[in-house]
């Protein structure tokens, strides 16, 4: 009687350890269709805060990522002449600028005037383009329109193409490294996560650590507000996920107490990064 009874105790353990793994195997198979079905999803990796580093460590890996992210960043400089009381004004506007693939830069949709031709006498306009990067050394200078042709757009994302003239990638040519590019759906976004955002001080530019306040991915542009009131001209400059490019500046915005006027709340916009965007990175 005890052996029959250590025999069925035995063919137990045996029948328990097959369910045990015929149920982790069809587990296993379950995550692997998943990951099949969802082959852009990106756990995030950032454990680690650059607004409190918890550690040295952390402090020198935050530096190195803002020194990445600089190196990527380029100052666009558009000249455009108007006129007052008949005499022809040049003014400079400001704007900020991704390098993609050495020869794209990813910035915002809405300059003010045409960037497919150059304004003629007597008219209001751009005449001219200057690049510089992040800290004001020239990297183009004064350039004619054809320095440059627009190869995609998206509502508020433009990608404008530099070649030099042996028709290479003009970034790749001065040796200036690219940004790596992803799309807002291979990210999980959701409010507290932490991104590196473009500013500047009005003669270079630096890095802003911010946090997401509010998502809305289900708009026409899929934007983000992040707790940062970005400074005037660094709208199209970067904004990165763990190292990763995921959108641009669109816009700042100020929130008042309808009864006081008191500013409740100041932040900025960002457009993020399409599929179609993230793939000219491939």
């Amino acid at each position: 009687e005890n052996m029959a009874s250590k025999n069925r105790l035995i063919q137990w353990v045996v029948i328990s350890i097959f369910f045990i793994v015929t149920l982790l195997n069809m587990e296993g198979v379950e995550n692997a269709k998943a990951a099949a079905a969802h082959p852009t999803q990106v756990t995030p990796a950032q454990t680690y805060s650059c607004i409190r580093p918890a550690s040295y460590e952390t402090k020198v890996h935050c530096a190195n990522l803002e020194e990445d992210i600089l190196a990527v960043t380029v100052r666009i400089e558009m000249h455009a002449q108007f006129y007052f009381q008949g005499h022809q004004k040049v003014k400079v506007t400001h704007s900020h600028a991704t390098i993609l693939a050495g020869r794209y830069l990813v910035t915002h949709n809405h300059f003010k005037f045409s960037l497919t031709e150059t304004a003629a006498n007597g008219e209001e306009g751009y005449i001219a383009i200057s690049l510089r990067a992040a800290d004001g050394t020239l990297i183009l200078n004064n350039a004619p329109f054809s320095a440059f042709t627009i190869v995609h757009a998206d509502p508020e994302t433009l990608v404008l193409e530099f070649l030099n003239a042996k028709g290479n990638g003009l970034f790749a040519a001065k040796g200036l490294p690219s940004a790596d590019f992803t799309h807002w759906s291979a990210v999980r976004l959701h409010t507290g996560v932490e991104l590196a955002q473009i500013d500047w001080n009005g003669k270079k530019a630096h890095v802003d650590w911010v946090r997401i306040d509010e998502l809305f991915l289900d708009e026409q542009v899929p934007q983000v507000q992040v707790n940062n009131f970005a400074r005037i001209g660094c709208s199209g400059g970067g904004v990165f996920w763990n190292g990763q490019h995921i959108g641009n500046n669109w816009a700042r915005n100020i929130e008042e107490n309808s009864s006081t006027g008191d500013v409740t709340r100041r932040y900025s916009i960002i457009a993020l990064n399409s599929v179609v965007l993230a793939k000219m990175d491939q």
